[in-house]
């Protein structure tokens, strides 16, 4: 990303000719993904260059982050990590900045549906997905956690709960990391999501979590690992907590395949095909009624 935008101009040049060097130095000018020779000084990058908008910032990250948290977890991943740059804004978050709200703005048709059917009243469970990035952040090395909480049945789906949060601590392994956000999800939002349903459908729920980290849950469902011993005092974890949790009735912790973990599109930025397919499966729909 650094040091390399001369380079590949000149190699696109000799391939393609000149027409098209200059049509991707525009494209990496609106990336903002490294220095370009006629906005900065040699050597330096747009971490090194103050923010333009970094007054006006807070205000901006504020109004995004009440419409993801309202309606739009597609978007809470660039929100999520913008929040985290507020005092140390550079003209690298301007450039993600304005690509986040370009993305809103195209994206406005978007609605979040939620489908509840009458004939799964008896089978309604709560079913959670759980993600972390090991050290996805190029500016800070906190892991971010990443859930999904859904109302689920065979022909049910509604997406109760969700968010992203930013971990207390740098993880030292991916199983640390993805411990760490499968204890999140179940102390903050999977667990009061089964007892909610089952005082409204006045009857046992059960709560599922799923996580495509196998370390993670052989750890969980052992009770102990010497090797993530530091947990309790890093991340504050406990996995005797954890395992006593899926010890008790009605509770299960699942491997799901890394693709079809949905809570993925939550915790980092991803290719197109997997963000529209995560987009589709977290229950976002093109409604014009909403634009």
């Amino acid at each position: 990303e650094e040091g390399g935008t001369d380079e590949y101009i000149k190699y696109v040049k000799e391939v393609a000719g000149p027409k098209m060097a200059e049509n991707a130095k525009q494209v990496l000018k609106d990336l903002g993904l490294a220095a370009l020779p006629d906005e900065l000084p040699p050597g330096q990058t747009l971490y090194d260059k103050p923010g333009e908008q970094a007054a006006t910032a807070a205000t901006h990250v504020q109004s995004m982050a009440w419409v993801g948290r309202g309606t739009r977890p597609d978007a809470l991943a660039c929100i999520n990590r913008l929040s985290g740059r507020l005092q140390r804004w550079t003209a690298y978050e301007d450039k993600l900045l304005e690509r986040a709200m370009r993305y809103l703005w195209h994206t406005r048709f978007l609605a979040l549906e939620q489908t509840v059917h009458p004939g799964d009243w008896w089978v309604l469970s709560s079913l959670a997905f759980v993600d972390a990035d090991h050290g996805g952040d190029m500016v800070d090395t906190k892991s971010t956690t990443g859930y999904g909480v859904f109302m689920a049945g065979p022909r049910s789906k509604a997406l109760c709960s969700f968010g992203p949060k930013q971990q207390p601590a740098t993880a030292k392994s991916t199983g640390d990391g993805e411990t760490a956000a499968i204890s999140e999800c179940v102390c903050t939002s999977s667990e009061a999501h089964r007892i909610l349903l089952e005082h409204i459908l006045d009857r046992p729920v059960w709560a599922i979590v799923r996580s495509d980290a196998d370390v993670a849950i052989a750890a969980i469902l052992k009770g102990y690992s010497r090797k993530m011993s530091y947990l309790r005092r890093t991340q504050k974890v406990s996995l005797g907590y954890l395992h006593d949790y899926f010890g008790c009735e009605n509770t299960l912790l699942d491997k799901v395949p890394g693709p079809k973990n949905d809570s993925d599109i939550l915790t980092k930025g991803l290719d197109h095909i997997s963000h529209w397919r995560h987009t589709a499966a977290l229950g976002l729909r093109a409604s014009l009624r909403h634009s």
